[in-house]
């Protein structure tokens, strides 16, 4: 299976994923991520500012980005 790594970019950081994990396609990836942010998105509800949004960068194994999810 190939491996997706998951960046996570705040107002002031990026913090890159070095270790990804193995799912089966990109569809997969991306649904990973949609349920993440909508997780995090409730976690950090005080802390997000609607003008900086947070993102999850969506990185197949070879490093190309195939979507970035914004919350």
């Amino acid at each position: 299976m190939p491996r997706y790594y998951f960046h996570l970019q705040n107002e002031q950081d990026l913090d890159m994923d070095d270790e990804g994990i193995e799912l089966h396609d990109d569809e997969e990836a991306i649904g990973t991520a949609v349920d993440t942010a909508q997780r995090l998105r409730r976690g950090l509800l005080y802390r997000v500012d609607a003008r900086n949004p947070w993102k999850i960068y969506i990185a197949n194994e070879t490093g190309h980005l195939l979507r970035d999810v914004s919350f």
